[in-house]
Parts: structure tokens; C-alpha cells; sequence
């Protein structure tokens, strides 16, 4: 039988809750909603966060609000099958509806949420298995190992997405809201050579106005990711999604460091809010 490691299990009742703990246990914590992925993860010992904040008791993060003319708003708590339930889904997202029908099973779609789906780990057949079988293979790229077992001679891990939704999502032009801590904190999404993402990082956090980001450091988290390209993003607490002077001389420094070794800056997005703008869009990169 395959065990949970230990962990520490906090139940807030509010995001700004969710985000003050977040950002007081650093990258030993996650969050867990229905945890039909997590928690498999975590016997197999894929994911070993010391703490777990659940979003069970967050009523805000729940339920669906909106028409399909106006568009819709679904909480990301909101489990698979009262989205399947939904006449609106049924009848005016078809595609949605299938993608959410087609996953797992009905037990699964009852505890599993549509953020989950979303934001499902990446995998393979050699990464899906349990701690003993892989240390016997030597593990692979993706977790614990240097070598991608699907194609050995690869230079990136090929793990694939295996969200349901997150393709049709991406197809009706669905948004995501992020909730952030009070400070601004610099985000780095590492990506392979196919532009597919293989590590999050927040390396550097701040004050209400301003984060230090220092590229040496990132060059260094890019040479030991192995990572072929890298989107950036910072959140800006004012509210303003402005780039200020100081984001546009920043992003061009990173992307002049970061092309000596070869890895390409695709973007750069300031979020604020429910806003957030793409330097790539407005042709600073």
C-alpha cells in the first residue's frame, strides 16, 4: 500500500488568507482542492510538499455565475460534475462539456475541480509510477533523474499536458484571475525547446512597489533547469499594469544575458488586477 508522506494540512476560509499563507510557506507548500491528482502524486512521491492549503472551505472560489451571452465565470472550486450538470455547459459549450464528460470517472469528476483539470501535472508512462519502480530505471528527467526515457538521446524531458479542458478552455478564449500576495514577486516559466513548460519559479519577491531582480541568478536557474526558453511575469499590487521604465530596462537586460546562453525570452506580462498586458504584444521585446 502506498502511503502520504507527512504533511501539514491548513484549511483558510478566504484567498487573502490562501495568499498570506502561500507566501509565508514558500515553495514547501501547495494548494489542494479536490487533490485527485495531488494526492496520487504525493504517494508516489512525484510532489512531497511539507504543508497543503486546502481551498475546500472558500465559498468565492465556487459555483458559476454569468450567461452565455454576457460569458460566463466559473470558481476554479467548482467540482466536474456540477459543471457537466450545467444546462448553460450543455447547451451553449458543447466542447466543454464533452472535454469535462470524458474525465476519469463520475467519483472522480465528483471530488475533481475544474482549476485541478487545468493545472494538472504534466506526465509520461515512465513518470506515473510508483517511487521503487522508478528508482529501479534510475528515475528520468522530470523527477529525480538526467535522462527523458521516452526518447533517451532528448535534451528535454517529454512529458506531455493531460488536461481535458485546459485546449477547449483555450479555445473560447477563457481568461485566468490570478490572486496574488500584497508584494510584487518576479515569476519565471521555464520551457523546453517545443515551448513546453517544465519549471515555475519565483526567485525573487519584493515590497508593495518594487522587486530586486538580479540576472545573474537568473541565468544560473536557467543553465540548471536546462531550459531552452523562459517566460517572464511580475505582479504590480497597485493595480496599474503599466510597464514602468525600469520593467522595459529590466526585460531587455534579462533577454540580453539570457541570449549568451542561448535561451530565448518569449514575453513578459504585467499582472494587476483582473489585468495584465504582454510585452511581446506591445512589441518591447
Amino acid at each position: 500500500m502506498m502511503r502520504l508522506p507527512k504533511f501539514r494540512y491548513l484549511a483558510p476560509r478566504s484567498l487573502r488568507e490562501v495568499t498570506a499563507l502561500l507566501a509565508g510557506e514558500g515553495p514547501e507548500a501547495m494548494v489542494v482542492a479536490g487533490g485527485t491528482d495531488l494526492y496520487p502524486n504525493m504517494k508516489r512521491r512525484h510532489q512531497t510538499p511539507k504543508t497543503l492549503v486546502g481551498l475546500r472551505l472558500i465559498d468565492a472560489l465556487r459555483g458559476v455565475s454569468g450567461s452565455a451571452v454576457t460569458g460566463l465565470r466559473i470558481g476554479p472550486a467548482t467540482t466536474l460534475s456540477d459543471l457537466e450538470e450545467l444546462a448553460v455547459i450543455r447547451e451553449h459549450y458543447p466542447g466543454l462539456h464533452e472535454a469535462i464528460h470524458s474525465i476519469s470517472t463520475p467519483i472522480l469528476r465528483n471530488m475533481g475541480t475544474i482549476g485541478g483539470n487545468v493545472c494538472l501535472d504534466t506526465r509520461c508512462n515512465y513518470y506515473d509510477q510508483n517511487y521503487e519502480w522508478r528508482r529501479a530505471i534510475d528515475f528520468c528527467m522530470k523527477c529525480d533523474g538526467d535522462i527523458c526515457w521516452v526518447a533517451p538521446g532528448s535534451d528535454v524531458c517529454l512529458a506531455v499536458s493531460s488536461s481535458d479542458t485546459a485546449p477547449v478552455l483555450c479555445a473560447l478564449g477563457a481568461r485566468l484571475r490570478l490572486a496574488s500576495r500584497k508584494e510584487e514577486a518576479f515569476v519565471c516559466i521555464w520551457l523546453d525547446a517545443q515551448h513546453r513548460a517544465i519549471a515555475f519559479e519565483v526567485p525573487f519577491t519584493g515590497t508593495l512597489t518594487q522587486t530586486s531582480v538580479y540576472p545573474r541568478e537568473i541565468v544560473k536557474a536557467a543553465l540548471r533547469i536546462n531550459a531552452a526558453a523562459v517566460i517572464f511575469a511580475h505582479n504590480h499590487p497597485s493595480g496599474v499594469a503599466q510597464p514602468s521604465q525600469s520593467d522595459e530596462l529590466l526585460t531587455r537586460n534579462l533577454k540580453e544575458a539570457l541570449s549568451l546562453i542561448e535561451v530565448k525570452v518569449l514575453d513578459h506580462f504585467i499582472v494587476a488586477g483582473n489585468q495584465a498586458i504582454s510585452f511581446a504584444e506591445r512589441g518591447l521585446l
